[in-house]
């Protein structure tokens, strides 16, 4: 092969080189993909705003969608069966109680909460469910972490009183006592306690509140309808009413 054919041939392969990406065969797929991309997400920004607009508005769609979480939140409070409870399973009335370990409301309706097993005995089954108002209670969440762990070694209610009944000495120190004290295995609560394995359960009884319409604690709901939030001379009549009145149904 002649020296000039070489060249030439070098010359072409080094102009292939030196073409740009996108004028490439590569080069023109990715361009292509990445058209397909960005219109995907224009799409999808779109829609969002779209369903945010819906929302706000209080359009049909949406506020049908709200809807039926909230009927699909009540059904749950009816059916949960993996949070601290005392009553039958199959009670004809069903009380929930959103609560917060460092709430003094909290804490003046358990003398009440703890006469409802006394006064409804089978009739009810009450539920309780964490809701750690963290932004005002700072020791709220740790505690619910801490019920939690003590649930799982079946001291939810022993070990309930002692946080409610010490509220300013709401710390790990303390818990770790307060799980000696009512019988707990001390290694398994420490553990249970460090990894926080229950922290998203926590957040899921704080979702379905809110979803519920959930601001402060305590709040009740009797059988998945809300009945009080707050806690007054007033609500042992006004369960005393509700409770009598699904008797009658």
């Amino acid at each position: 092969m002649s020296q000039g054919i070489q060249e030439r041939i070098r010359e072409s392969v080094y102009a292939r080189q030196r073409r740009p990406w996108y004028s490439r065969t590569w080069g023109r797929i990715l361009i292509v993909l990445g058209a397909f991309a960005i219109v995907f997400v224009v799409i999808l920004a779109v829609r969002i705003v779209q369903v945010y607009d819906q929302i706000s508005a209080g359009g049909g769609a949406s506020l049908e969608f709200l809807t039926q979480l909230k009927q699909d939140a009540r059904i749950d409070l009816l059916n949960n069966g993996d949070d601290p409870s005392f009553g039958p399973s199959d009670a004809p009335i069903t009380i929930v109680a959103f609560e917060d370990f460092q709430c003094p409301f909290c804490l003046s309706a358990q003398p009440f909460i703890r006469s409802l097993e006394t006064k409804y005995g089978d009739d009810v089954r009450f539920i309780y469910k964490d809701f750690p108002l963290r932004a005002i209670h700072p020791d709220a969440q740790a505690a619910a972490e801490a019920g939690q762990c003590a649930f799982e070694q079946g001291k939810f209610w022993e070990f309930h009183d002692r946080l409610f009944a010490n509220q300013d000495r709401l710390t790990e120190a303390f818990f770790r006592t307060a799980a000696r004290d009512v019988g707990m295995n001390v290694a398994q609560f420490n553990e249970c306690f460090a990894t926080g394995v229950y922290r998203q359960d926590i957040a899921n009884d704080v979702e379905l509140g809110r979803v519920l319409g959930v601001i402060g604690t305590p709040t009740f709901f009797i059988n998945g309808e809300f009945i009080a939030q707050g806690y007054g001379d007033n609500l042992p009549k006004l369960f005393d009413e509700a409770i009598e009145f699904i008797r009658t149904l």
